[in-house]
């Protein structure tokens, strides 16, 4: 994806002469010049998307210090994704129990299949999304490490490791049980990433937020409240439950739309064979103005790899379920371009 710019100007002056107005155009070809010569390598970067609506930090905005136009201030407005390259950011919610976990890390793991550098972050007090990468071992939460040692770790590798397919893998975990508050677990923990420099540092192409989302609070809507995530997607089933957390989610999620925060991009049905499963959730896409992304059937090879710590994409990549995978991220990748 090549990278776009936008120049914006504010305009204070309303009694602008002519003279001025000649100085805005000459001042215009400059920061014209100025794209074309100084930020060629950023231009030319396959890595480098640029956000012409929002520049959420000083960091990916630049400044243009006009030195003829005191009434009129140019920013060139250049979103760069938390650092200088392209990612494609998926917060995936749903209800406790409904496999949000499960399609995190298959998709990851397809992700990875396809040639593309991968984190997941897991967003839940359990800890346990980025288990199947990892050959069945827990990883240390982000919490528990900051709990256990009373201070940040100074290096990613301290709270991070890499799994199946070299997808980095990172759990916020949360507070001891019944203590503190789960979701400002998850904001410490993105404002640590921040400051060990993830994203800079990894330089991933696509970047994965499993999240507890029964209730979306301030917390757990950090990743598209905080401008982390781009798209979600809805991982539901037909029972009544799942639709209606489902449904709460929808919700959270157009209250920031308004604010060029993350957007809903689809559902998933996760499948349990209840009675007119489809039919129930396609009623629900079509009253929301969603559609179904994907449908991954009820399979017992799931179950079977994930008991041996795996994904089926690393299980068996050849049965129909790792397709239905591999299908939707691809067709993710597509819809980035």
């Amino acid at each position: 994806m090549k990278g776009k710019f936008c120049v914006h100007y504010i305009w204070n002056d309303p009694f602008a002469t002519w003279s001025q107005l000649a100085w805005f155009f000459f001042d215009l070809s400059y920061i014209l010049w100025y794209i074309k010569h100084k930020l060629t390598a950023i231009t030319e970067s396959d890595k480098t998307v640029c956000n012409v609506l929002t520049a959420r930090s000083k960091s990916e905005q630049e400044i243009l210090t006009v030195p003829h136009w005191d009434n009129c201030i140019f920013v060139l407005s250049c979103h760069l994704c938390k650092g200088a390259f392209c990612m494609l950011k998926i917060a995936i919610y749903g209800k406790g129990g409904i496999g949000k976990s499960t399609v995190t890390s298959n998709l990851a793991a397809a992700f990875a299949a396809l040639g593309k550098r991968v984190i997941q972050i897991g967003c839940d007090p359990k800890a346990d999304s980025t288990i199947n990468l990892l050959g069945g071992e827990p990883l240390l939460p982000v919490m528990n490490y900051m709990r256990e040692q009373d201070e940040d770790p100074e290096e990613l590798s301290q709270i991070s490791r890499v799994g199946f397919g070299g997808v980095l893998c990172i759990e916020t975990g949360g507070p001891t049980p019944g203590l503190g508050c789960a979701g400002r677990g998850i904001i410490a923990t993105f404002q640590l990433l921040e400051d060990l420099r993830l994203f800079e540092t990894w330089q991933p192409d696509v970047v994965l937020y499993d999240v507890l989302g029964d209730v979306v609070c301030g917390g757990f809507a950090a990743p598209i409240r905080e401008g982390y995530a781009e798209k979600v997607l809805i991982v539901t089933s037909g029972e009544k439950m799942a639709l209606y957390a489902a449904n709460n989610i929808n919700s959270a999620v157009k209250n920031f739309e308004d604010r060029s925060y993350a957007r809903v991009e689809g559902i998933v049905l996760n499948h349990r064979n209840v009675d007119r499963e489809y039919e129930k959730v396609r009623d629900f896409a079509d009253r929301n103005g969603l559609e179904i992304v994907a449908e991954i059937p009820r399979s017992d090879d799931i179950i079977r790899f994930e008991d041996q710590g795996m994904t089926v994409i690393q299980g068996d990549p050849e049965l129909e379920v790792s397709h239905r995978f591999v299908a939707l991220a691809q067709r993710l990748l597509d819809s980035e371009e």
